[in-house]
């Protein structure tokens, strides 16, 4: 009997006879247990037929129909259920018989998915008065599709014709969909196989070729060479030894066990990978020729390592990182700047960049990454391990993926630290020159200032004590007049007011003339370039006093809290007087320019320091401060931190010049943002 949607004919029925009396239950040659057919339209059974149900069936058992584990059923040629028993009734999802006899009136409209097949059931009985495993699909009670097989018989009545339908019904729709599922996964499974390009052998336990698949005729080799022989027969030896050695392999662990190897095909060396597997009693064993991915992955690995030697011997350092700039590989070249290369990698790269860079450095790797294309080249300044930082020019450009979407970025930078430093030099240079020339000018500027200023007040020095003297001797006269005028005025002030401030008046014209002088005299003296003169014995207070004639009022330019501390009884010192108001001059100014309010103090000092054989001017400001990397470098020559205001980078150098030719030394005391505190400590003290 075979399996599936459809009809079993048989060109020979064997047909019993009804009415032959009671006999073993049988129905069509086949035995079955005893059970009581629910009859309610018996009558209709025996005006057809002349038999009852039991006789009909030759059955004898009363409790034949109930307990039968099928469906059992009598129905008519029109298509009207005559009796079942409860399991036939229950398959269509009634509760008993009677109800599905009151329910189903046309078993081809009503009990049939397609009443065709209902057509097809009866020709074949009309044709050889049974049918064999009639597989159809039936209609259950709450409208789902269920499968059953019906063996059954046509019951003939008097005339010969078919008068009744009589069988067995089982429900097969479990069957039914374990073989749907079997089916779809065969068939899933032979597309899989079909789509994989390797070959696949079945070996026995002894190494015999069972069977093979082998998409695409991928063969090396007629089938018929190796079919049913043993696998020593077929292979080169090693490859037929290596192949029964991983047999016993996994028939003893039964683990997949893989293995490559290499044959000589057509004079041409091939490489395979095999991967072999338990498969029932016998052995799987799945071979794909490898030979173009591993000439592929060897030229690869070439290029790799001339890519690699490339990248290790350039002076440049190499990085790739994605696109937020996570560093993803970094060239040897990477240990100029004195990281382990391991430590670098998943760090982002704007993590070293100077802080004075950064943003504008973000800046432009944002509008990098919306361009999309092209490159860019940025000059940066950037940490190395030892927390210095070296000058790199870095261009970054785009590694586009298949699809030709920007995927990685590649930055190659060098080191420009050299080249910026000459630049620095040359700009420092320049400066020099610059600053060389001013004073060159300033110091011919003040000479002929000096010049056009000093004679017209020698003219005031000399002439003030004549007007003095003559205003004396005619005092007595103006103030005889006066009494007998008194409305008389000089300059427009009545003379009773004025006579008494007159000498006041010219006091005040002389000393202001004997101050020019002094300042004229101090200007010439602080641009003269004179050479060191030790000889004379300098009073520190002194000193401090003429250097404050010349820059009080720059002093109040800069502070209202300017402060003067001179020390009383202090030793003299042997040294150069112009000199030293020098240093003091550039103190007191590098002192002013650190604040950034008039309410910030300025503090100077003199004291005696015994303890260094010294005395000490110290002076104290309340200003910005200095950092830490610019202390070390504040008295190099040309160094300043004021260069866009106008510093040079020489007063500083110059003072601690002239302090050291004293004996001395400049000591600096300093927080960022707290203020500065410079002691001038000079050595040399006359006994």
């Amino acid at each position: 009997m075979g399996h599936g949607r459809g009809l079993i004919e048989r060109p020979e029925p064997d047909i019993r006879a009804l009415g032959q009396g009671p006999q073993r239950v049988r129905f069509m040659g086949q035995a079955v247990p005893g059970c009581v057919l629910i009859m309610p339209n018996s009558a209709s059974i025996r005006s057809r037929t002349g038999a009852t149900p039991e006789t009909a069936f030759g059955v004898d058992d009363p409790d034949f129909f109930d307990h039968a584990p099928i469906g059992i059923f009598t129905s008519t040629p029109e298509g009207r259920f005559l009796s079942v028993n409860p399991v036939l009734a229950r398959m269509y999802g009634y509760e008993t018989p009677g109800e599905l006899l009151e329910s189903i009136r046309d078993i081809a409209a009503q009990a049939y998915v397609d009443p065709a097949e209902r057509e097809e059931f009866k020709r074949v009985l009309e044709k050889y008065g049974q049918v064999f495993n009639y597989e159809s699909r039936r209609l259950h009670r709450d409208g789902t599709i269920i499968w059953v097989s019906v063996n059954a018989r046509g019951v003939r009545d008097e005339t010969g014709g078919i008068a009744l339908y009589q069988g067995f019904t089982t429900d097969i729709t479990k069957i039914k969909l374990d073989h749907q599922k079997l089916w779809e996964s065969e068939n899933r499974n032979k597309a899989l196989l079909n789509a994989l390009p390797d070959l696949m052998f079945l070996l026995n336990r002894e190494g015999v070729f069972l069977d093979y698949h082998a998409p695409g005729g991928g063969l090396l080799m007629e089938p018929d060479l190796f079919l049913g022989r043993y696998v020593m027969d077929v292979l080169e030896p090693d490859i037929g030894e290596l192949t029964l050695r991983h047999i016993d392999q996994v028939a003893k662990d039964g683990a997949c066990v893989s293995y490559g190897y290499e044959a000589e095909i057509e004079g041409e060396t091939r490489y395979f990978e095999s991967r072999l597997t338990a498969c029932g009693l016998n052995f799987l064993a799945i071979v794909r020729d490898v030979t173009v991915l591993r000439r592929s992955r060897e030229a690869l690995g070439e290029q790799t390592r001339l890519l690699e030697k490339i990248t290790d011997n350039m002076l440049e350092i190499v990085a790739i990182t994605d696109l937020e700039g996570k560093v993803r590989f970094l060239s040897k070249s990477n240990r100029l700047l004195g990281y382990a290369l391991d430590s670098q990698v998943g760090r982002n790269i704007m993590d070293l960049v100077h802080p004075e860079d950064k943003p504008w450095v973000m800046a432009a790797f944002e509008d990098f990454l919306a361009v999309k294309d092209g490159t860019r080249m940025v000059e940066l300044r950037y940490q190395r391990a030892d927390g210095s930082y070296i000058w790199l020019e870095t261009v970054g450009s785009f590694i586009f993926d298949s699809q030709g979407n920007p995927r990685e970025i590649l930055f190659s930078s060098r080191d420009i630290t050299e080249k910026k430093q000459l630049e620095i030099i040359r700009k420092e240079q320049q400066e020099q020159l610059i600053q060389a020339s001013k004073m060159t000018a300033l110091g011919t500027l003040v000479a002929g200032v000096a010049h056009e200023i000093n004679n017209p007040n020698n003219l005031i020095m000399l002439n003030t004590p004549i007007l003095e003297r003559s205003w004396k001797d005619a005092s007595p006269i103006l103030d005889e007049y006066w009494r007998k005028n008194p409305d008389l005025k000089l300059a427009g002030i009545p003379f009773g007011e004025m006579c008494p401030h007159v000498l006041d008046l010219f006091a005040g014209i002389s000393e202001g003339s004997r101050r020019i002088a002094k300042i004229i005299t101090e200007l010439k003296d602080f641009a003269r370039q004179s050479p060191l003169n030790m000889a004379d014995q300098v009073d520190i207070n002194e000193v401090v006093g003429s250097a404050l004639v010349l820059i009080r009022k720059t002093i109040s330019g800069y502070t209202d809290d300017f402060n003067v501390i001179l020390a009383s009884r202090i030793p003299l010192i042997q040294g150069d007087h112009q000199k030293l108001e020098q240093v003091v001059v550039n103190l007191l100014v590098n002192a002013c320019q650190s604040l950034v309010d008039k309410k910030q103090a300025v503090t100077l000092e003199t004291f005696h320091a015994p303890d260094r054989q010294a005395v000490a001017v110290r002076i104290t400001d309340q200003g910005e401060g200095i950092r830490p990397e610019d202390m070390s470098r504040i008295i190099d020559p040309f160094y300043s931190t004021r260069h866009k205001i106008g510093g040079t980078g020489l007063g500083l150098s110059i003072s601690s010049a002239i302090v050291q030719d004293h004996g001395g030394a400049l000591h600096f005391d300093s927080q960022p943002g707290q203020g500065t505190t410079v002691t001038v400590y000079l050595g040399k003290i006359v006994k």
